[in-house]
């Protein structure tokens, strides 16, 4: 099969594991800081690796979603403040999570399944919504990533099978 035209995308995506993540949100959410703080979590059990950063070069091919870098800005991430600093980077990866840095009102503590997807280029994928700039989403993002890859998504209680119920209080 083909692959579709392309598109550039604000954002950046990381490898972790073998899984692409695609980082979403407006200039300044902490896109970059992101990828800075999951790059301290690359273990040789689970790699983790710059794709891209601030912009994105994504296609559709064969029902995935691939990622890579624009040429210039392969290997490099800013880090703010500090400037360019070239990181561990792969050329591509299929992108298997899309996680959106959002507006903390519009973060649902704990999301309906519906909200749990994304559509790119006609891809349907697994969609993570956390409050941008928030410290421990390194850990969040990681925690949906061993989901997935557990082939728990959306994530749901143990006990009931379902998604996790509202708490009243």
């Amino acid at each position: 099969m083909a692959a579709a035209p392309g598109m550039r995308l604000h954002g950046s995506c990381v490898l972790v594991g073998t899984r692409g993540v695609l980082l979403r949100g407006w200039a300044g959410s902490g896109k970059s800081t992101m990828v800075l703080d999951l790059l301290t979590h690359d273990t040789p059990e689970r790699a983790v690796r710059l794709v891209a950063d601030d912009a994105v070069d994504i296609v559709a091919a064969g029902g995935r979603l691939v990622a890579c870098a624009p040429p210039p800005t392969f290997g490099l991430l800013e880090i703010r403040w500090v400037g360019l600093a070239p990181v561990a980077a792969e050329r591509r990866a299929v992108v298997g999570l899309v996680l959106d840095l959002v507006a903390e009102h519009d973060a649902e503590r704990l999301p309906e399944p519906g909200q749990s997807w994304a559509e790119l280029a006609g891809i349907r994928l697994p969609r993570l919504a956390l409050p941008a700039d928030r410290a421990g989403n390194a850990l969040r993002l990681l925690t949906a990533v061993r989901a997935l890859d557990a082939g728990q998504w959306p994530p749901a209680c143990p006990a009931s099978g379902g998604s996790p119920s509202r708490i009243r209080t």
